[in-house]
């Protein structure tokens, strides 16, 4: 369906909208493939068999649709597959939590589709596998075509495995936010012991809400936990359980000095660690660990040691030789931020690397380098690379690396079709970066592409461009509705600047003369909310 949000998922007859991938776009890893299908396809089950009974409790259609696509891909290409699913939905839990944390099973939770999907997972890991489906099919059958609460499901795991997951659903279903650990280490050598000292750092500083509604993060989560500790003569493993806000674990048997310490290894908790390590330990974990969340954590620390040259090491061999995609891209994007002496090389290997995302991530490395090498690379990568993202970002890289002399490409790449519309949507971004005004024609021809051209303009415009703010006024009354919606979008940008006296005056001369009446309201409200002070985004245009 064009012109639409997403997916819908009507029983029997799932709603998409139409951004079926070409052949070219499948390599991209497309957001339609990944998860929109199997998303939509699981409501069948979860959401159209079984139907939350109220809102507060909308985790239960939606964090199963959100799970169950890392289960598919997992199942289909490997448990690495899952993990980078679900990596991809732990950054995007990080970014809402920060926002405002809050519980699944609430009204208006802004965060039901990356943590339902998380703490499911965290589920599975704490019943097996096995016990874990077993109680899903519990639930799906003592519900079916009927409608189901958060504490449905937790009798349905009780009425199967006897696990009474009260604690559990505490947290993680009715509490807010996350562990956020952090750990120091001591090995003593006399005792062959290796101590961590854990303390939990979260804090609640939630406020009841406007109803007087009010949820709490927890002092205290309550979990086992696993810590691998590799030595020379081999990996001593520790399980535990974690229960205090501060507490001391002791591993005994260590009998060389450690090599590598993997707090929670197996990422089975969903959490923030703080952990500061020996680069040796991080290169370690980064070579050794399976696990592909704690792969990234190594490759985070190791990033913030730009002038260690065996962190350099480690993340260049990373970029090189890691046996999934993901952790060469991360290994690569780290690279960026280190020098062009010891950066360079393995990010100019990686753009021959056979996955679009690790080129992607090479390109954008390039940018960050800069000089005439980085420059070069990233032109013939413009030129003949067959990844339609890789492409983009060779364009957005340019534009950092020699903003002076990219317009040829901007104006090649506005001309370039492609899924989705990515390496226009770069040029386009470059152009309003670079205040690029000789483009300004190419832009209005482009209004009907979607919001973004008319944005550009309006950046434009609000640099004193009077070209730009003609070209959008021009459009204003186009006989195509979406063309004038976009228009409006572009005069809310060129409304932002403090000095807009002239923005709001052409608006007002264009908005006189308006022959649609939709675009007449939404023109006239917008002046009226800048004449009263208010900002240019607030309130909906039509």
């Amino acid at each position: 369906m064009a012109d639409f949000f997403g997916g819908m998922e009507n029983v029997s007859a799932t709603t998409l909208v139409d951004w079926l991938p070409d052949a070219r776009a499948y390599q991209d890893r497309p957001w339609y493939l990944t998860l929109l299908i199997p998303h939509e396809l699981a409501h069948q089950w979860f959401g159209d068999y079984v139907t939350t009974e109220d809102w507060a409790n909308l985790w239960l259609n939606e964090g199963f649709a959100e799970f169950m696509p890392g289960q598919y891909w997992g199942h289909k290409l490997g448990a690495h597959a899952a993990q980078d699913y679900y990596a991809d939905e732990y950054r995007q839990y990080m970014a809402i939590d920060a926002r405002k944390p809050m519980a699944l099973a609430s009204y208006h939770s802004d965060n039901i589709y990356p943590k339902g999907a998380l703490v499911l997972q965290m589920l599975q890991d704490e019943l097996g596998p096995t016990r874990f489906w077993a109680s899903i099919h519990t639930y799906l059958t003592r519900h079916a075509y009927s409608n189901a609460t958060s504490d449905d499901l937790r009798q349905a795991i009780l009425a199967t495995t006897g696990e009474n997951l009260s604690l559990f659903w505490s947290e993680w279903v009715y509490g807010a936010g996350y562990p956020a650990f952090d750990v120091t280490a001591r090995y003593d050598s006399a005792q062959a012991t290796l101590r961590l000292e854990v303390k939990q750092t979260q804090r609640d500083t939630l406020h009841a809400d406007s109803a007087g509604v009010q949820f709490h993060v927890p002092e205290v989560f309550r979990m086992p936990v696993a810590v691998r500790v590799g030595t020379a003569q081999g990996d001593v493993m520790y399980h535990g359980q974690l229960d205090a806000r501060e507490q001391t674990i002791t591993i005994a048997g260590v009998r060389s000095a450690p090599t590598m310490v993997v707090f929670d290894d197996g990422n089975h908790v969903l959490k923030a660690l703080t952990f500061d390590q020996p680069t040796a330990w991080l290169a370690a974990q980064l070579a050794r660990d399976e696990n592909l969340w704690d792969r990234a954590w190594a490759i985070g620390e190791l990033a913030k040691r730009p002038t260690d040259p065996d962190a350099a090491t480690a993340l260049a061999t990373a970029a090189a030789h890691a046996d999934y995609y993901l952790t060469r891209q991360q290994a690569v994007e780290a690279l960026g931020g280190f020098s062009s002496d010891v950066a360079m090389g393995p990010v100019a290997a990686a753009l021959k690397d056979t996955s679009s995302a690790v080129r992607g991530a090479a390109v954008a490395a390039l940018g960050k380098l800069g000089g005439d090498r980085a420059v070069s690379l990233l032109r013939d990568t413009f030129d003949h690379d067959n990844s339609y993202d890789v492409r983009a970002a060779a364009v957005t890289a340019l534009v950092e690396a020699d903003s002076a002399r990219a317009h040829d490409v901007l104006a090649r790449a506005l001309r370039t079709p492609s899924y989705r519309e990515v390496i226009q949507h770069a040029a386009i971004q470059g152009i309003a970066r670079l205040q690029d005004t000789a483009r300004v024609n190419d832009l209005a021809a482009m209004l009907a592409l979607d919001a973004l051209p008319a944005q550009a303009l309006g950046v434009l415009a609000a640099r004193g461009d009077a070209h730009a703010l003609e070209a959008l006024a021009a459009h204003l009354d186009d006989e195509r509705a979406g063309v004038r919606r976009y228009v409006l979008t572009g005069f809310r940008v060129a409304l932002t600047r403090p000095d807009h006296s002239a923005v709001l005056a052409r608006l007002k001369s264009a908005a006189a003369g308006l022959t649609h009446a939709d675009t007449k309201a939404a023109a006239d409200a917008l002046i009226a909310r800048m004449e009263k002070g208010g900002p240019p985004a607030g309130g909906r245009d039509n």
